[in-house]
């Protein structure tokens, strides 16, 4: 029996109409091989509405001479996405000629007409969604357009109006150019213009997904310029001092010796304004005394600027002033009236000051603001500061923008409501959560409240904004009046029932019950698509996951009376039209990973069950087997075309398999577990190829290996799992760069040593596999996994020098990218080697490692077993894939039990025969000095049921690690050590900002630590103690890749907060190369990077130098 919740409705005057909770910018739904992003209608449709965004004819872009328009897109995003309508007879609608489209480009883009994709470049595969935030895979530059011409126009047309959407992406959001022009025609006689260059394209700049939802901040540019002028700001990183900064003149309060370190200084002082103040009507007058230039905002609009160009264009942080000043006699610049441009209560004053020149000898910058005779902020008041070495932090859009939930409210009576003092809430018992403004509404309008939990609008001027988040799991809704008490005008109790990603819920009439629907349209109550009554429950299975030694039966039921349950085993989601319908009990006796969903006509089907079932198989241990290599002979190919030349001398009988392939069929006499060659002779030295081995022809591949510019007599072969004795099919493909062959051996098999032990996956026992606990992460193979579309998708491209680089416009490398564009949603399963326990749930996964590695990585079926081969990831828990963060007792030893994010490491320097221990063992070591260091243990990680590895689970290092370890609810700054292809060691800010670790540098520089009071100045910015046991781990195991790389800082973003160093990526440690007797301290006495330069300024302290022995004898003795 179902309980239908009705809404209970006190007066019938305004209603809760329809709202939206848990709303995904990340989620993709898929109609057969189409994605869409998150719910509503499409920007690529015809009803799309884009009244909003502004107009303009192609060429767009800027960078370019000759554009018709240009945006400000540099250091903000890399899309922008573009709309034009054109109209067409019936007569051109029923043309089967060839479309033509004409598209001049910088540096990729997408073109969609009337929503279907017909061209694309730079940005993957066809049919791949492509996020805001993701840049174009290549560079291209403008200047020649390409023409595409499309098959049967009628296909695409209809009569009336069309819409031809076109997303151009950048090579990155820094990159100094864009451009887009396109041309649509028949150019065959009688020739029709559609798209020409007079033609009004309305466009939206990327910094949110252009449909799909409602971005809790933004939707123009200028909304996100300057963040740190506005009062919502979170600036409690930033340093405070008194006014008045600067160096050189000797009058300057807080003294910042920037000079050839930094051009700015970027200061805020919050104030408060009374109602009364306003009502006098005062005049606002800035008082500036300043060397160079600056540029003042008042709550966020800017109001004075000198020396430092054009007002209203940003300012970068490396800017230099125009002109110079020397400081002394204040400039009184009047500012207008104080009513129209503050408010009552709290106000913020920013000013950014600049230099003349980055080694100039002297800078100031000291401000005061006077409305009428009341000073409101003056220079020797504290003000928070900030040194620009680089942009502050949300100078820039933040690239993770969620979409926000919201409910709209209807007037749903026949004459005016005014709404101002009425409130929104989620909480019975605190019913003014939300109140809202002085807004009326006509019969039959609504207004739209974001839930977004912003208490103030800070960026979509559009819309209001509720201090609460909605619960996608279901809880109550309440609208209320301005009574006293209120009194609930409307409200859903005691709670609305669990809500889905893609559909929003509405009512069917104004005084109706409510439905899901599949097309959200706040704002536009008139607009109801598709409804459905419940969502329907996940199956449930008889049979736990786990690892098992025998066969087992499963069966799958459902607690919706007359719901059908789909099931598939490939990773795959089961659909109405894909997987198999469950008859009755699965006999399971191999590794299958079951994914099951419930469906039901008029019911939204459930969410994607998913168990993973292991049994004997491939697993890790150590055995001892033959060294052997398995000579085969075969014949060499051709690059292009790829055909036969041999057979050689001596060598097996050959056959073409494909145009890009050579195989031969062998026979093994015995075990083996390495194929190729000890003593090969390449035609052409630098020849790359693909060798695989497969079971039989066309057969399962068991193991493939990728070999880059092969060598003459170099022993090239692949190394897999141990296979028994028997026929085996080996394939030469994707031969490039000259000629590839193996000359003939008169035996077919070479032992090449005594037998010996080593760490392999092999065939093992029920103990060997359950010996360890199991990761099982399945999805979507082409989707979310690997080619075309997955998170760790390698198409086409070519390893230059063992680094991959694109060949052509349509390659890409998911691997070697960074950020959420490339994330994906999987199920994850933890299984311990008990029978039951550990966890199921739904998360993202996405690359890991450094840009160093990523291009020489390479993407493998079977085990990988090579370094390249095997390849890194995290786990990412997020409401958009399912809970938002993971609630589990992982590690033993670990009291916290919360992770929003996990890292599966391989170990830059550990295959499957070199355990992955050193770096554990230097986290155990820092934790037993008393500090805080990533947990971590070994698992065996499985893809859709196949064995891959092992690999260490570990936390990882980001501000959720740092508030779970240190019991805080507060921000954290978070930086990194960052190493990219260059080997030049920079920073990466991970969470917060630069500003408390610049102030630390900044107060280091030139300062003499040997001064008792400095050091311990020193000490209130740094965890002196933290830092002596993280050098002494670092030092004890002789970390090759340190100090210079491979570290972690973290502060706590409070007054009194400081910086601690953390342990990552140190398995290059206790190697036996350079040697015991090699001295790592003298890496801190001579590197110029942070940590050899913090380490040099304390050692300069006598209390440093005590301490540092005194940790000494503690852990050493």
């Amino acid at each position: 029996m179902s309980i239908i919740l009705l809404p209970h409705h006190c007066q019938a005057q305004a209603v809760i109409n329809e709202f939206m909770a848990t709303p995904t910018d990340r989620g993709l739904h898929w109609e057969g091989d189409i994605p869409s992003l998150g719910s509503g209608i499409a920007w690529t449709s015809l009803e799309f509405d884009d009244s909003e965004w502004p107009g303009g004819m192609t060429p767009l872009g800027f960078g370019y001479s000759g554009l018709a328009t240009t945006v400000q897109m540099v250091n903000l995003t890399p899309s922008v996405y573009l709309r034009t309508i054109f109209t067409v007879s019936e007569t051109t609608a029923l043309r089967t000629d060839l479309l033509r489209l004409q598209v001049d480009f910088d540096d990729g883009f997408i073109a969609y007409l009337n929503g279907v994709e017909i061209a694309r470049k730079a940005l993957g595969k066809p049919g791949g969604f492509i996020f805001f935030d993701q840049p174009a895979y290549m560079e291209h530059q403008a200047g020649s357009p390409m023409t595409f011409l499309i098959s049967n126009a009628m296909n695409y047309l209809k009569a009336g109006d069309n819409v031809l959407a076109i997303q151009v992406h950048n090579r990155s959001s820094s990159n100094p150019d864009l451009k887009i022009h396109a041309l649509l025609d028949i150019s065959t006689a009688p020739s029709v213009s559609m798209v020409h260059a007079a033609s009004i394209w309305k466009y939206h700049i990327g910094l949110t997904e252009p449909s799909g939802g409602i971005p809790k901040q933004g939707g123009f540019d200028s909304d996100w310029k300057l963040t740190w002028t506005r009062l919502d700001y979170d600036a409690e990183g930033w340093p405070i001092g008194r006014g008045g900064f600067g160096y050189g003149d000797n009058d300057d309060t807080t003294v910042l010796n920037i000079s050839g370190s930094a051009a700015s200084i970027y200061t805020r002082i919050i104030f408060d304004v009374s109602e009364e103040l306003l009502a006098a009507n005062s005049p606002l007058s800035l008082f500036a005394d300043y060397d160079d230039g600056f540029a003042a905002y008042l709550n966020g609009v800017e109001v004075a600027r000198r020396n430092l160009g054009t007002p209203g264009v940003l300012v970068g942080f490396d800017q230099m002033a125009t002109s110079s000043r020397e400081a002394g006699e204040p400039e009184v610049i009047p500012l207008g009236n104080a009513a129209s441009l503050l408010t009552p209560g709290k106000n913020i004053l920013a000013v950014q000051g600049h230099n003349f020149g980055l080694n100039s000898t002297d800078f100031s910058l000291k401000m005061d603001l006077m409305a009428g005779d009341v000073w409101l902020a003056k220079k020797d008041q504290f003000w928070s500061y900030y040194i620009g070495m680089r942009e502050p932090a949300g100078s820039s859009p933040p690239i993770e923008t969620d979409f926000s939930d919201w409910v709209e409210i209807l007037n749903s009576s026949a004459a005016p409501i005014n709404l101002a003092g009425w409130s929104l809430t989620d909480d019975r018992t605190e019913k003014d959560k939300f109140v809202f403004p002085d807004i009326s509404l006509d019969p039959g309008q609504v207004v739209v409240v974001l839930a977004s939990g912003l208490k103030d609008a800070t960026g979509t001027s559009d819309y209001l904004h509720a201090g609460f988040e909605l619960s996608g799991d279901g809880e109550y809704l309440g609208l209320y009046n301005n009574a006293s008490p209120r009194q609930a005008v409307d409200e859903i109790f005691p709670a609305y029932p669990p809500q889905s990603k893609f559909h929003s819920y509405a009512r069917l009439s104004p005084s109706g019950p409510f439905r899901y629907t599949d097309i959200p349209s706040p704002g536009n109550p008139a607009i109801l698509g598709n409804t459905y009554e419940t969502i329907l429950p996940s199956p449930e299975f008889s049979l736990a996951h786990g690892i098992y030694a025998t066969s087992q039966t499963l069966i799958l039921s459902c607690a919706a009376a007359g719901a059908e349950i789909r099931y598939t085993t490939d990773g795959s989601e089961p659909t109405w039209t894909h997987g198999k319908r469950y008859e009755g009990p699965l006999q399971l006796t191999k590794n299958t990973v079951l994914r099951t969903r419930s469906l039901l006509e008029g019911h939204i089907p459930s969410k994607v069950a998913t168990r993973t079932y292991l049994f004997t198989l491939m697993t890790s241990g150590l055995v001892e087997i033959p060294d052997r290599d398995f000579v085969v002979m075969i014949g060499y190919v051709n690059q292009n075309p790829t055909t036969l030349v041999g057979p050689m001398t001596n060598a097996y009988p050959t056959e073409l398999v494909s145009g890009s392939a050579l195989g031969q069929t062998f026979v093994a006499p015995q075990p083996f577990n390495r194929i190729g060659s000890s003593n090969p002779t390449w035609f052409t030295t630098t020849a790359s190829f693909r060798l695989s081995l497969y079971d039989k022809p066309e057969g399962t591949r068991l193991a493939t290996r990728v070999i880059v510019n092969a060598v003459d007599n170099a022993t090239n072969y692949i190394e897999f799992p141990v296979q028994p004795a028997g026929s085996y099919y080996l394939e030469i493909s994707e031969v490039s760069g000259g000629q590839v062959g193996w000359w003939g051996e008169s035996s077919d098999i070479y032992p090449l040593g005594a037998p010996y032990r080593r760490f392999v996956p092999s065939p093992g026992s029920f103990e060997a596999l359950s010996a360890i606990p199991a990761i099982s992460v399945v999805s979507d193979w082409g989707r979310n996994l690997f080619e075309p579309f997955g998170t760790l998708a390698i198409n086409g491209g070519s390893y230059a020098s063992g680094k991959w680089e694109p060949v052509g416009l349509d390659d890409s490398n998911h691997i070697i990218m960074h950020g959420r564009a490339y994330e994906r949603p999987i199920s994850v399963e933890y299984i311990p080697p008990a029978p039951e326990g550990g966890f199921q749930v739904d998360c993202g996964m996405r690359p890991g490692r450094s840009d160093v590695w990523r291009p020489g990585l390479r993407r493998t079926d079977g085990p990988w077993l090579g370094v390249a081969e095997k390849l890194t990831f995290r786990f990412y828990f997020r409401g958009d894939y399912g809970p938002k963060e993971l609630e589990y007792p992982l590690f033993p030893d670990n009291p916290v039990q919360r992770f929003d994010v996990l890292a599966i490491r391989s170990g830059n320097d550990t295959d499957y025969k070199n355990p992955f221990v050193k770096e554990q063992f230097t986290f155990r070591m820092l934790k037993n000095c008393g500090q805080v260091a990533p947990h971590c243990r070994t698992v065996n990680i499985f893809i859709n049921g196949e064995f891959k590895n092992y690999y260490s689970l570990t936390e990882r290092l980001d501000e959720a690690f740092f508030q779970e370890h240190f019991g805080s609810a507060n921000s954290w700054d978070v930086i990194r050590s960052q190493v990219p292809l260059t080997f030049q060691p920079t920073l990466e800010l991970a969470h917060g900002d630069y500003a408390a670790w610049d102030d630390l540098f900044m107060f280091l520089k030139g300062r003499n630590l040997a001064d008792y009071s400095l050091y311990q100045e020193a000490v209130k910015k740094v965890d002196v103690t933290g830092f002596i046991d993280y050098l002494l781990v670092n030092l004890y195991s002789a970390n090759q890749d340190w100090p210079w790389n491979n570290w972690t800082a973290a502060r706590e973003r409070v007054p009194d907060g400081r910086f601690r160093f953390f342990e990552w990526d140190s398995d290059i440690s206790f190697l036996k190369s350079p040697g015991v007797t090699t001295r790592s301290i003298d890496k801190l006495e001579g590197e110029s990077n942070h940590i050899p330069v913090l380490y040099r300024a304390l050692k300069a302290s006598p209390e440093f130098k005590l301490l540092f022995a005194d940790r000494i004898q503690k852990h050493f003795f």
